[in-house]
């Protein structure tokens, strides 16, 4: 896709440790250039960056790529299995998305831990922390109905054990439905 020109950046937040700054980027046309990105299946979405329903409605344009295999989703392995602990481990440090089905959900002091194996520490795990619960109830998703399901999870793949990603916003899981 063309720019057309000129462009501006519209800051969401203040500047973290290292000075980054979150912001948009418009084109002169006032397109929404991560929109166009992600509709076009060029970027993957990253919640928490910005507003809710800025995120949910990106979120929904990159479902539409997914369904449609362009860019990025015309390759499966975009979407790392929760069972495959050598690849999710291979991109430890990156942001990755991962599907598998919740084998357990243990409870820790400060921290939730969704198992995607029986071995926990060795495979697969999400790190809920305790702050996010209420709001993971709040969008529907309440972290005791999880065992069982299979869900599309995003995040910094790290390595606890196995491989791992710590949520950090509720966007940042999806309980799938079975025929996705």
């Amino acid at each position: 896709f063309a720019t057309g020109g000129a462009t501006s950046v519209v800051a969401t937040g203040q500047p973290d440790r290292y000075g980054r700054i979150v912001g948009m980027v418009f084109a002169r046309d006032g397109r929404l250039l991560q929109a166009e990105l992600v509709r076009s299946g060029l970027a993957i979405v990253r919640p928490g960056a910005g507003d809710d329903p800025c995120s949910e409605a990106l979120l929904a344009l990159e479902a539409a790529a997914r369904r449609e295999r362009s860019g990025l989703w015309g390759d499966s392995r975009i979407v790392g299995k929760a069972t495959d602990r050598t690849s999710l481990l291979a991109r430890s440090g990156l942001y990755a998305l991962v599907e598998g089905r919740i084998v357990s959900v243990g409870y820790g002091s400060r921290m939730v831990f969704l198992d995607f194996g029986r071995n926990y520490r060795r495979d697969f795990t999400v790190m809920v922390p305790e702050s996010l619960h209420s709001r993971l109830r709040e969008a529907g998703i309440p972290v005791d109905s999880l065992e069982g399901r299979v869900v599309r999870v995003r995040g910094v793949i790290e390595e606890s054990g196995g491989p791992a990603i710590r949520l950090t916003h509720p966007l940042s899981l999806e309980v799938l439905n079975l025929t996705e």
